[in-house]
């Protein structure tokens, strides 16, 4: 029995080392990131909005999948809904190719190289009671795992 659970780890130890990001290549992404990060800050800046940026996904909660693309999902979160009918103006003024894509709310897509970044648009909540769609409990989603998998 002991002999299985030992080939049963390595077995896993294994997969999990094909399948997972190294710390390097994970830097690397979080490095281009923060760059596009630092662009959306500055047009949010520019543009007088009240939003601010946080990373989310597979990227904030460190459980990206190697494959060939990688995606960077980056929320801005807004002070209110009327803050965030700029949120076209502040992706557009970022001067970086994108595409808008109809979703539950409608999002921006850059991609550059193997890394795709969507921008996506949440409202600022006090609490998940106060979600308005679903994408603005995702930054309680990212707290909420990192808590559970520290």
């Amino acid at each position: 029995m002991k002999k299985n659970q030992e080939k049963i780890k390595k077995i896993i130890k294994e997969v999990k080392e094909r399948i997972t990001l190294n710390e390097e290549e994970l830097s690397e992404i979080n490095s281009n990131a923060k760059k596009i990060i630092s662009l959306l800050r500055e047009s949010i800046k520019k543009n007088k909005v009240i939003a601010e940026v946080f990373v989310g996904g597979s990227v904030a909660k460190k459980t990206v999948i190697k494959s060939g693309i990688i995606d960077v999902d980056l929320y801005l979160r807004f002070k209110d809904n009327k803050e965030m009918k700029k949120f076209e103006k502040v992706v557009k003024g970022i001067k970086k190719e994108h595409k808008m894509i109809h979703g539950s709310r409608d999002y921006y897509r850059i991609k550059e190289g193997t890394i795709v970044y969507e921008i996506i648009p949440v409202l600022r909540i006090s609490s998940p009671k106060k979600a308005e769609n679903v994408t603005d409990l995702s930054y309680y989603h990212v707290n909420y795992v990192l808590g559970k998998i520290r």
